[in-house]
């Protein structure tokens, strides 16, 4: 799984009930690094266990709860197809993964609810921000008979983001389309959102395609 909506971040903000698991490893598309990410994986896996077990669960109830990891973590076809992340959430309600855009750090935690990365850098807002408003690019779907004519994703903000690159010398937005049904958006109140991200990189492109 990929492409994370609004109804799965619902859940996954909501504390679970029970202890949650969240399990984050950089991963790689090419080269013999990809041998290694399973091994990764395991380990990862063997520390939320030992966690677990200390947390007071018995080892039949963390195995459990652990299974669908190690099923990724055997799956070869699984590891053939990734980004240059991933990010597992696990409880007795939840079992998701997501591939990531942008690489992460090495990271397993066990609370009662599930670990949210934050982003420290210039380079992961900008990459966050271009995976949020091109990622329909990276599945195709600038290509549908009823999107192919539109700069950006029509069902996402990205009609009235003001930093892309090809409005780098215009003093207003582009006109919205009647079609277009303009949607809640919050003005960034840190410096990273807000001016960060543009002094240390370049301009977000609409013709950018998220982990290309």
């Amino acid at each position: 799984m990929t492409l994370l909506s609004r109804t799965e971040l619902n859940r996954l903000i909501e504390p679970p009930a029970g202890p949650s698991v969240s399990l984050y490893l950089p991963t790689h598309r090419l080269g013999p690094e990809i041998q290694q990410d399973p091994i990764r994986l395991k380990n990862l896996i063997r520390e939320a266990e030992r966690r677990l077990l200390d947390l007071g669960l018995r080892s039949p109830e963390a195995a459990e709860l652990l299974r669908p990891a190690w099923r990724l973590q055997s799956d070869g076809l699984f590891w053939r197809h990734q980004r240059e992340g991933l990010a597992i959430f696990l409880s007795t309600e939840i079992e998701v993964h997501y591939r990531l855009p942008l690489g992460v750090e090495e990271l397993v935690v066990v609370a009662d609810r599930f670990h949210a990365r934050p982003l420290t850098t210039p380079r992961q807002v900008r990459h966050t921000i271009s995976y949020v408003l091109n990622n329909w690019r990276h599945h195709g779907e600038d290509r549908a008979r009823y999107t192919r004519t539109w700069k950006a994703d029509p069902f996402s903000s990205g009609a009235v983001f003001s930093d892309w690159k090809e409005l780098e010398d215009s003093p207003v937005l582009w006109p919205l389309r009647t079609t277009y049904y303009p949607l809640l958006v919050w003005r960034p109140r840190t410096w990273l959102l807000a001016t960060g991200w543009k002094e240390h990189h370049p301009l977000i492109s609409v013709r950018e395609v998220p982990g290309r």
